[in-house]
């Protein structure tokens, strides 16, 4: 008889902090899901819809999340990692005690910020070095906001945090910011893999308060005494650095090169596509409705931009149809002759700052403003893929579109892709993307995939494909034609309505 010691299971644990959702999911290393727990990100709503996160709250949250796991898997885990919301940045004093909460990336109050920033350093120049378009959204513009609006607490400030950052120093004291979110900070030498010096000089930004920038899917420490004690896990587990949270999703489904692009379709439906090529600065400002980024993968670039997607079938659902489920929105049904709807409620990245209906006719019901919403978005996914090809790869007819996130459950909407974009469109096995994304940058960091592409090898699995429809195709390029040029008029009207 064999007195062979059985072999012990590997357990990854990815964490993801989002927006609306804090996620925790223990993987095995051929990705299937052991255990996943999930609660509400908490959140301050502030008048005028401002919004901050505060970080012990974050951190008291995931740690009672992580203590819910099942403690036969939790006391298992041999590494962890961290997917993230980004932008925000915590200001923490000598002591390293958060001083202030951080204002939420979608609070609009830095708008007077960046605009100081454009003028004093120049649109062009910002993205040249970051990759970035100057916008409210970004870390800078709340570190400026906090000084000329709180001068005594910035004063007492030593360290800037964002959110995984703060995560990762809770677990184990280092203080980092990966590559990929450092890259949402307005900040960070895109090409150079470093803070820049010229625009941390021109803000008067001490780079001694700033965090180290690392790549994602490195080592950073193991757990604190204290950290362990509050998590319930092992003092021995890894800690990765991490990613944005798109970015952890286009990991998990292999959008790490050429050939993939990632549609995750939840509030802002993101499209992202990776590169290893090197890009011409000159290019990339030419196509400023785009971010360029460092991936969470190793000497990669990519692409991201998106569309409210999400938020326009919220408020299909519940403000206009008053609805209190999506599920109107997932039984849609193709409509013949239905208008023509501009999705822009919550902006978008062109500048388009409200939305519209043209060719609203009496016969037209309440299912054909849904699909028309529904068709909107399929023709805003277009116009990036698009952009793509003429950055990336004008050859691109091959490529297939990974879906994650509540779109990915939308069988019209997914054949609709498909077939506008006549491209494959597949839905992976795994659901929970960012949180897979991230046990695997946890499970490369620790030694257990050699690789991203290992990583995806061994856990990547298709679950649905739709290919493109040649009649459903023909019918939505010519209606495609026509939403573009309405789009193009649109721009010009806009400015004469009613603020």
């Amino acid at each position: 008889m064999c007195a062979c010691k059985k072999e012990q299971p590997l357990y990854l644990l990815g964490i993801d902090t989002g927006t609306t959702n804090t996620k925790v999911g223990i993987f095995d290393l051929d990705g299937r899901e052991i255990a996943l727990k999930k609660s509400p990100t908490p959140s301050v709503s502030k008048p005028f819809g401002e919004a901050e996160f505060n970080p012990d709250a974050i951190w008291e949250n995931l740690t009672h999340l992580i203590k819910s796991l099942p403690e036969r898997y939790r006391r298992k885990v041999k590494a962890l990692s961290i997917s993230s919301f980004a932008e925000t940045v915590y200001p923490l004093d000598a002591k390293k005690r958060p001083l202030d909460n951080g204002i939420a990336w979608f609070d609009k109050r830095t708008v007077p910020q960046v605009e100081e920033v454009k003028k004093s350093f120049g649109s062009t120049a910002i993205r040249k070095i970051t990759g970035v378009s100057p916008s409210w959204v970004y870390s800078l513009n709340k570190i400026l906001w906090f000084r000329e609006e709180k001068p005594r607490l910035y004063e007492k400030t030593k360290l800037w945090l964002d959110n995984a950052g703060y995560i990762i120093f809770k677990l184990t004291g280092e203080k980092v910011i990966d590559y990929s979110l450092a890259c949402r900070t307005m900040m960070f030498d895109l090409w150079q893999k470093k803070w820049s010096e010229d625009i941390l000089e021109k803000f008067h930004i001490d780079p001694a308060t700033l965090p180290e920038p690392v790549p994602s899917g490195i080592l950073i420490g193991k757990l604190t005494k204290k950290a362990s004690e509050e998590t319930g896990l092992n003092r021995e587990t890894h800690v990765v650095s991490g990613g944005h949270d798109h970015l952890c999703a286009a990991l998990s489904v292999g959008a790490i090169k050429e050939g993939k692009i990632l549609d995750s379709a939840g509030s802002a439906e993101c499209i992202l596509a990776a590169t290893k090529k090197t890009i011409e600065k000159d290019k990339l400002v030419t196509e400023k409705n785009f971010t360029m980024a460092r991936h969470v993968v190793k000497d990669t670039f990519c692409f991201l931009t998106g569309v409210y997607s999400g938020l326009l079938f919220n408020w299909l659902t519940h403000n206009l149809l008053k609805q209190k489920s999506y599920s109107i929105i997932n039984k849609a049904q193709f409509k013949e002759k239905s208008p023509l709807f501009i999705p822009h409620i919550a902006g978008s990245r062109t500048g388009i700052m409200s939305g519209a209906i043209f060719g609203l006719k009496d016969f037209h019901t309440r299912e054909h403003i849904i699909f028309s919403g529904m068709e909107s978005i399929v023709f805003e996914v277009r116009k990036i893929v698009d952009g793509i090809e003429r950055i990336i790869d004008r050859s691109t007819s091959s490529w297939k579109v990974r879906t994650v996130g509540g779109g990915a459950k939308n069988k019209l909407l997914l054949g609709m892709k498909a077939s506008l974009l006549e491209k494959v469109v597949e839905i992976p096995v795994i659901k929970e993307a960012t949180c897979h994304g991230a046990a695997l940058l946890a499970g490369i960091g620790a030694g257990f995939y050699k690789d991203e592409t290992e990583a995806v090898g061994k856990t990547f699995k298709i679950s649905e494909v739709y290919n493109p429809d040649p009649e459903l195709s023909k019918k939505l390029k010519e209606k495609y034609s026509i939403y573009c040029k309405i789009v193009e008029k649109y721009r010009e009207i806009e400015k004469l309505l009613p603020e």
